[in-house]
């Protein structure tokens, strides 16, 4: 049987978890741009979700800036730049500039290390 203890922590950790799928969630809701349309900046724009490539989503999670995953999902930086989270659904893939900020707080839901 279960502590008083041990239910605060679990209690507690599945609300940080519920907390980062809504963070991820929001992250992932809007139009997306491909970044192919020649109206749109060559790179990632902050706020802004692009549409890339199987190969542009498979370089950068293939490298070892990877600072955090979970299946068809990964955030990635390089140094001390704010995370590029990059996601797939169904069959296209996507990616998004993330703010200082939104790096922080998702470093802050999911225990990552920021400059590591």
């Amino acid at each position: 049987m279960a502590t008083s203890a041990e239910n605060k922590r679990i209690v507690r950790a599945l609300r940080r978890k519920a907390e980062t799928i809504s963070f991820l969630n929001e992250l992932m809701a809007g139009a997306g741009y491909s970044l192919e349309d020649p109206d749109v900046p060559p790179w990632f724009e902050v706020e802004r979700i692009h549409e890339i490539s199987r190969s542009t989503c498979m370089y950068h999670a293939e490298s070892n800036h990877v600072k955090w995953s979970d299946g068809a999902k990964f955030m990635f930086a390089i140094d001390r730049q704010p995370f590029q989270f990059f996601w797939k659904m169904e069959d296209r893939f996507f990616g998004r500039q993330l703010t200082e900020e939104e790096t922080f707080y998702f470093c802050k839901l999911t225990d990552v290390k920021r400059y590591t």
